[in-house]
């Protein structure tokens, strides 16, 4: 009896040995792979491009009269007009600014020119042109390229903040080609939409 009751005792007690070193062992494995690893992050993240541009609404040549096709093939001071484009609360960096210039476009006297499709006067046009400033090019025929860039030099990490201020615009009332005889007088109309855009 007591032999038995021995053999019995150790045999809890070696099991419960073999449990709790089990167990010690698998603690200590734990802990042992327990560690802290940190890892940073950074990036720079460029500002969305904005500028508000404002135009004056409504141009109109000579004061609403009538303009001769004589002085439209003399170039006449009544068939130009100047104005500016404004930029205002313009913001962002890391980017490069442009105009898009749309409207509808008739090329069919051979230079592209300005022209709604309700005008009655026909072999005639409105020339868009820019001399450009520190920001923008120039451009001769905004109906052709329909894009004010900016210039070459232009860098990314400018702040459009800079751009700020006025982009000067010349109108010129003109006929895509002057000696073309199935010109026709009458009224004409020219919309045209600029929307500044980034890249």
């Amino acid at each position: 009896m007591i032999m038995a009751g021995w053999k019995n005792f150790m045999q809890i007690f070696n099991r419960l040995v073999r449990t709790g070193l089990g167990t010690g062992v698998y603690l200590m494995s734990f802990l042992g792979s327990a560690s802290a690893a940190t890892v940073n992050f950074s990036a720079q993240i460029a500002y969305e491009g904005a500028c508000e541009i404002t135009v004056t609404p409504t141009i109109t040549f000579n004061n609403g009269q009538a303009i001769l096709p004589s002085q439209i093939e003399a170039k006449a001071d009544v068939t130009k007009q100047t104005f500016n484009l404004i930029l205002a609360n313009c913001k962002g960096i890391k980017v490069t600014p442009k105009i898009i210039v749309s409207g509808n476009v008739n090329s069919t006297y051979g230079q592209d020119l300005f022209l709604d499709s309700g005008s009655t006067a026909v072999g005639y046009g409105i020339l868009l042109s820019t001399a450009g400033n520190t920001t923008f090019q120039a451009n001769s025929n905004l109906a052709t390229n329909k894009q004010i860039s900016a210039v070459k030099s232009w860098n990314v990490n400018t702040n459009l903040a800079t751009i700020n201020g006025t982009l000067p615009l010349s109108a010129a009332l003109t006929c895509a080609n002057c000696t073309a005889a199935d010109r026709v007088g009458g009224k004409l109309n020219a919309s045209v939409t600029f929307d500044f855009q980034y890249e």
